[in-house]
């Protein structure tokens, strides 16, 4: 019997379907023979072993060969919310395509009925799609001495390899031609989470061309057999996996990861652990469809220190998930590339001239604790964490590297989890002395030892103009944070920042004042409105708001998190928060 333990809450997936379990939903259990449980409430910490789980509606229309399916259809990881927001479109779309009824009906009704089959059309078309490999195993094996034919499917709007083989067949493309002049020991596979989209062999000293794609990660292995020969494995719709039949026996660092872009499987790389990840419990599943004999890291880029990059932004939900380096006129689709949608994004512009120079890891005893601090060529520092003040016993430092000013990448560890661990392409780091975080002039908000909170500062001296960044949600609109334009070009932020979230700005002159309002339903208190007004103005209406008066002197702090904030000026406060 194939079983994991129970993952953590984002996993609770029908192994069918793909789509969410929710708490206390009837599901049933499906064996490897095929055999289905009794219906029963799922229950999502009540029990250590968790073997396949699905809806009921979904094992009836998959049939005899449910347990097949749910192995083709399983992630071997987490996808990033993008690709789970592309998924959903794609089905909706194909699905209402196909509607036929009885009377013609607009298109965006077949769109709302298509809504209400999502779960249901998943599994009819997985089902349609599966068909065991015309062998009697499901193993390939194809020998790279001779030509290499490839067959494609395309499965839910992506593109993967379905089959290898050494010679044309109905629907097979030539995908290698062997060259005698030049050896072929290496080979870099791109997979996503679902199976193999693409399969590149070279020598070493070569590296495919590829365009990133996040959630497309490309594993780099080499071999020492003249006559090479690759294995794959077939779940019934795609490759799971493929690797070589004789690998070499010590794998380099860059082979035992897989990475956002190719590597040469020589490149040195340094790594610095954050904390020890937790055991991946997706592989557990999914064994059996694997060639390689343990689960492998995937490490995302952060381009570092390059010309054009004009700031960072760090994405948590206390523990660190995601790095982004912006550049001008980016596509910001990337604030869809973390694991998870709840958590806040923190926004450290950058002057012309100015370079990250030092990082340092924050390490504490609970997973919501740990932390990175970056400091700029300028003295500038960020702290992508929550607030924790000097001299907490829990935690301790390590300074993980001095950046040189040029060109570097920057990998981490991505996983629903968070960052576990950084890669860095340079040489051994230079030690330095402990990070110092920002050290607040207002006192943290009273809270619960387990309410996480982050602290930001800005100073309001020569600001020229502020831009309110603003989220809606569940009918409530709230302004999450500021970002500062200052007299000499330069940004700064406070609060959470998203780029695409940003409002239209706000000129400033320092004879006038701005006030937030702030609104506290359920005592959770955040900013509801913003004005920038004469000094001299009478009062507004203090009825509904909470007011506080902003003055272009100082310092503004804002402490906050996913659900409420406090803002401390010139010794006023905005409403407490609650416990």
């Amino acid at each position: 019997m194939l079983a994991m333990r129970i993952t953590p809450p984002w996993t609770s997936l029908c192994h069918l379907c793909q789509f969410r379990i929710s708490h206390d939903e009837n599901t049933v259990t499906v064996t490897e023979d095929g055999k289905v449980s009794e219906i029963s409430q799922y229950e999502t910490v009540s029990s250590e072993i968790l073997r396949v789980v699905c809806h009921p509606e979904c094992v009836g229309i998959a049939g005899q060969e449910r347990y097949k399916i749910a192995l083709a259809t399983s992630y071997a990881y987490e996808p990033p919310m993008g690709e789970i927001k592309r998924r959903v479109a794609w089905l909706n779309s194909d699905l209402s395509s196909r509607l036929v009824l009885f009377k013609p009906l607009p298109p965006e009704l077949h769109e709302e009925i298509a809504k209400l089959l999502l779960r249901e059309y998943a599994v009819a078309n997985a089902a349609r799609y599966w068909t065991p490999l015309p062998r009697q195993s499901a193993d390939i094996c194809v020998d790279v001495s001779a030509e290499v034919w490839v067959r494609f499917t395309e499965f839910e709007g992506i593109k993967y390899i379905s089959d290898l083989a050494n010679s044309p067949s109905p629907g097979y493309e030539v995908m290698f031609v062997p060259d005698l002049t030049r050896r072929v020991d290496c080979m870099y596979v791109s997979e996503d989470h679902l199976g193999v989209r693409q399969i590149c062999f070279s020598s070493c000293e070569e590296v495919p061309p590829a365009t990133p794609s996040f959630g497309v990660w490309w594993t780099i292995s080499q071999t020492a057999s003249i006559k090479p020969k690759v294995l794959g494995k077939f779940d019934g719709i795609k490759l799971r996996d493929v690797g070589w039949a004789e690998p070499v026996h010590e794998l380099s660092p860059v082979s035992r990861c897989m990475w956002e872009i190719p590597l040469p499987p020589t490149t040195q790389i340094s790594f610095s652990t954050i904390r020890k990840p937790s055991h991946d419990l997706f592989y557990d599943l999914l064994k059996p469809l694997c060639i390689s004999n343990k689960a492998r890291s995937r490490m995302a880029l952060l381009r570092c220190n390059e010309l054009h990059i004009t700031g960072y932004s760090v994405f948590l939900d206390g523990n660190i998930k995601y790095i982004h380096a912006h550049i001008h006129g980016e596509n910001l689709s990337f604030y869809d590339h973390p694991p998870c949608a709840d958590g806040v994004w923190l926004y450290m512009p950058l002057q012309h001239g100015e370079f990250l120079e030092d990082i340092w890891i924050r390490r504490h005893n609970f997973l919501d604790g740990t932390g990175l601090v970056f400091r700029t060529n300028r003295g500038r520092i960020m702290t992508a964490g929550p607030y924790l003040h000097v001299g907490h016993p829990t935690y301790s430092w390590g300074h993980v590297q001095t950046l040189e000013h040029a060109p570097s990448r920057l990998f981490f560890r991505y996983s629903s989890e968070g960052i576990s661990e950084l890669g860095l392409e340079t040489s051994p780091p230079i030690l330095r002395k402990n990070a110092v975080g920002l050290i607040p002039f207002s006192p943290p908000p009273n809270s619960l030892s387990f309410t996480c909170y982050f602290f930001s500062r800005a100073s309001l001296e020569d600001v020229v103009e502020v831009t309110p960044c603003c989220m809606s949600r569940a009918d409530v609109s709230a302004i999450i944070g500021l970002l500062f334009r200052y007299a000499d070009g330069h940004q700064w932020s406070v609060g959470e920042v998203r780029l695409d979230l940003l409002q239209d700005s706000i000129q400033v002159n320092s004879s006038e004042k701005m006030t937030l309002g702030f609104s506290a339903p359920d005592k959770y208190p955040y900013v509801a409105s913003i004005h920038h007004c004469r000094v001299d103005r009478g009062q507004s209406d203090r009825s509904r708001l909470m007011l506080l008066d902003i003055h272009w002197t100082g310092y503004l702090e804002w402490w906050f998190n996913s659900w409420q904030c406090k803002v401390y000026h010139n010794g006023q406060a905005s409403p407490e928060t609650r416990h």
